[in-house]
């Protein structure tokens, strides 16, 4: 009986480790943004990715044709916090990050690298 525990134990700790290390790889392709401005206050998906790449060209200077070649998997906002900086009775919004999931890894390295 002690012998199966060990190896119930063990394919426990087996299954958690590749489960965090799925989670990791799955993360690996994401930049979080922080701070940019909601183009309405009912942003769609569409919406978020037009803000992304208008940042790309406008802010971090990346040419237009380079940014229309970028795919992204994904472009969401994080659900909206409150400042921790101010009082509840007091309390503003900031704006909510952006997730953005590219589907290469060249195209994450070049955006942190200009960030």
């Amino acid at each position: 009986m002690t012998k199966l525990r060990e190896e119930i134990d063990s394919f426990k700790e087996e299954k958690r480790m590749s489960d965090i290390l799925n989670e990791l790889r799955s993360k690996e392709f994401n930049v979080l943004s922080h701070g940019l401005k909601m183009s309405s206050n009912t942003e769609n998906l569409d919406e978020s990715e037009g803000v992304v790449r208008s940042f790309l060209v406008k802010d971090l200077k990346f040419p237009q044709s380079e940014v229309d070649r970028m795919h992204f998997a994904n472009v969401h906002r994080l659900p909206r916090r409150v400042d921790a900086t101010h009082s509840s009775t007091n309390s503003t919004h900031t704006s909510p990050q952006i997730v953005v999931k590219l589907c290469k890894m060249k195209d994450k390295f070049t955006i942190l690298k200009l960030a």
